[in-house]
């Protein structure tokens, strides 16, 4: 049991000398971790909005036809807490527009990207339903149209509510 205590002693003596373990008094240890995070914004992105279609039968006459709601989905991931806007154009304004003029959330669409809706704020999961009609002209020739709509949605980071 001598032998054994002397051994212990030696090495422990040993391995202190060669720095591999290191003793710490516990009354004056202490250690600083630190943790840096980097969280980045999520997306910003919607669902493409529904198509609509309308009959109209000429009479000569303005007609106003009220349509059903555009709707799409937005979905803002951002984590930024500032809006955004939806904007909308028709590339194929000039075939249709001598014939009828869309409007969507009062807004008559062109050829021009026009703002029809505004989030001043993040809002996660938003379904966006838009009043959608037509104004017929009374000088329209009878044919088949189509509108085609590019929508566009944008951060709005200069506003914050």
């Amino acid at each position: 049991m001598k032998m054994y205590k002397k051994l212990s002693a030696v090495l422990i003596g040993a391995l202190l000398g060669l720095g591999q373990i290191d003793l710490i008094q516990a009354d004056t240890a202490g250690a600083i971790t630190k943790l840096t995070a980097h969280i980045e914004p999520g997306s910003l992105m919607m669902t493409t909005p529904n198509d609509l279609e309308f009959i109209a039968m000429l009479d000569g006459k303005q007609q106003s036809i009220e349509l059903d709601t555009v709707s799409t989905k937005i979905s803002d991931y951002r984590g930024i807490g500032s809006g955004w806007r939806i904007a909308v154009k028709s590339p194929n304004h000039a075939v249709y527009r001598n014939n009828y003029q869309l409007m969507i959330n009062d807004k008559p669409i062109t050829g021009e990207g026009v703002v029809i809706y505004n989030s001043k704020k993040q809002i996660r999961n938003k379904i966006v339903s838009l009043k959608t009609m037509v104004n017929i002209s009374n000088d329209a020739e009878a044919g088949a149209y189509h509108a085609d709509l590019d929508w566009i949605l944008e951060p709005d980071n200069n506003v914050k509510e």
